[in-house]
């Protein structure tokens, strides 16, 4: 992939960004799994991964005119910006969600692995590899290093996530970027019918409510970055990784698939979820030739085996068992489902068909999948909040976002009054982005940090999760399921959290701080 004297920015940004989302799953191997199976998976992984260097199809930067160094240095200090607005680096107030996050970082780093939580009797089962390089080397350096390394890490993930739209971005790389920061949600036809005293009970602010089943619409590269990195930072670079393979036939793409996917999967299960519609897409769509190729195949199959203990690792969560969050749009019960889904489907997500039916026939069908992914995944509902959903969608919300903010930078086979209308559309719904953005600034301290996250009297993410977020269902979302598959084979055994790291329990409170116990693993006991 890196040979040749031509500049290589494409090659090179495929393989930093296998190597990033694969080094979580390589480091939980290593530390969370018994030595004899994870050293295997481990050498597994990377003789697929020397395999495809040595095999993997190099492109040529020639087509792709916005990948410069240039750029590449613009998206750089772009997403740094961003990265520090957004809270990473604590120099700044966070969202509600990264008080939970701060939780997770300290756990991961003050307990020992695999994280077992005594007073709970139960082993964390997440999707931790956001949390999991930063984690390991705070047992080193100490936990006062937390919020840089966070930084950092977050930062590289999310310029990858960024990079991988200058692909596509055209000759107009930074308008395309403005504007794709500003793509929003259609919140103003929600907005519309609240006005009008239309909105019925199931239409609060910018979303639908049926009975607790939710439906929201997020754009993918604003406000969401900040609430959860850990499921962005992985479904928008393979949302538009899978785009570029559809768009440039590799000779190994399904073994480059197959690390790819497979590397996510701890990052977030459902980002791997929300991408598989464009992977069997590119399944179908070279099947001939993936069939006849017999060692791509062995390949493959040897990259699902080292990832096993991962997978395994996270269908034991106990959160599968929650039959009250986890359901279809039709087991609410309410007769009128089938309206408020079409409306949610359409207002956010149909309504651009017109728009990009004037895109090049190449991009199309990859359209097309964008659109049928959107339309199934509101049937099913995960979690309390429907993260199925508001994170399944973010590749498939990805692509259309791009191709969207391409047409209307290109303005290609269109009449003018079609087009002044989607412009009109897209300027009022970024209001919110806007909004948003405005809103980060001026600079507060946080409510918590890595060092020092205890809120509400809570002792670790356990206990944090249940007192925040609604109660034991929420905190057994986070555990693994007794007598599971992966506890039975795979899991380390050790101390089960009999102590923590060496680093000792740092204290810098803000003034919303409340004291908690400095044993992260003791806490009131879960109902199960």
């Amino acid at each position: 992939m890196f040979s040749g004297k031509k500049r290589q920015a494409v090659n090179g940004l495929r393989v930093v960004s296998l190597g990033y989302l694969m080094l979580p799953s390589l480091l939980f191997l290593a530390t969370w799994v018994r030595p004899a199976a994870g050293s295997v998976c481990i050498g597994l992984l990377l003789a697929s991964a020397i395999l495809l260097l040595r095999n993997g199809t190099r492109f040529s930067d020639a087509s792709y005119p916005a990948l410069t160094p240039r750029n590449l240095t613009g998206v750089g200090l772009l997403t740094l910006g961003l990265s520090v607005a957004f809270g990473m680096g604590e120099f700044t107030r966070q969202v509600l969600d990264f008080h939970t996050n701060n939780y997770k970082y300290y756990d991961l780093a003050q307990l020992e692995w695999p994280v077992f939580y005594r007073d709970y009797q139960a082993y964390l089962c997440y999707y931790i590899a956001y949390y999991l390089p930063v984690s390991w080397v705070c047992k080193f350096v100490g936990l006062e290093w937390g919020r840089y390394l966070s930084l950092g890490w977050s930062w590289l993930g999310i310029g990858l996530a960024f990079a991988w739209v200058l692909p596509f971005a055209g000759r107009k790389p930074w308008l395309f970027l403005v504007l794709l920061l500003l793509f929003s949600d259609s919140w103003i036809f929600i907005k519309m019918l609240r006005m009008a005293d239309l909105a019925g009970p199931y239409l609060p602010p910018n979303y639908i409510d049926i009975h607790g089943f939710r439906l929201f619409a997020y754009a993918p590269y604003n406000d969401q970055i900040a609430w959860a990195p850990q499921h962005l930072i992985p479904a928008l670079i393979a949302g538009m990784y899978l785009t570029f393979l559809n768009l440039n036939r590799a000779r190994w793409w399904g073994v480059e698939v197959a690390l790819l996917m497979g590397s996510c999967v701890l990052w977030s299960p459902l980002a791997v979820i929300g991408c598989l519609p464009f992977v069997l897409f590119l399944l179908w769509k070279y099947r001939v030739s993936l069939l006849h190729d017999g060692f791509q195949l062995l390949v493959m199959a040897v990259v699902t085996a080292g990832f096993l203990p991962v997978l395994s690792y996270l269908v034991s969560t106990d959160a599968m068992s929650i039959a009250s969050t986890n359901m279809f749009i039709w087991e609410t019960g309410e007769p009128s489902w089938p309206l408020y889904y079409l409306f949610f489907v359409g207002a956010n997500f149909a309504v651009w068909i017109p728009l990009v039916l004037g895109a090049d026939r190449a991009v199309r069908p990859w359209f097309w999948v964008a659109q049928a992914s959107l339309a199934l995944l509101p049937l099913y509902r995960i979690g309390v909040y429907n993260d199925l959903l508001t994170r399944g969608s973010v590749p498939a919300v990805s692509v259309v976002a791009v191709l969207v903010v391409r047409q209307l930078i290109e303005f290609k086979n269109h009449r003018r009054g079609l087009y002044g209308l989607f412009v009109v559309f897209f300027a009022v719904n970024a209001l919110s982005p806007l909004r948003f953005f405005t809103r980060l600034f001026p600079f507060t301290p946080p409510d918590n940090t890595i060092e020092h996250p205890f809120l509400l009297g809570s002792g670790n993410t356990l206990d944090y999760l249940a007192k925040q977020y609604g109660g034991p269902t929420a905190a057994r979302q986070y555990i693994l399921k007794k007598d599971s598959g992966f506890e039975r084979y795979f899991l380390r055994q050790t101390g089960r959290g009999a102590g923590v790291t060496s680093a000792p329990p740092y204290s810098r409170p803000s003034s919303s701080v409340r004291s908690a116990p400095a044993d992260p693993a003791g806490a009131a006991p879960l109902p199960r």
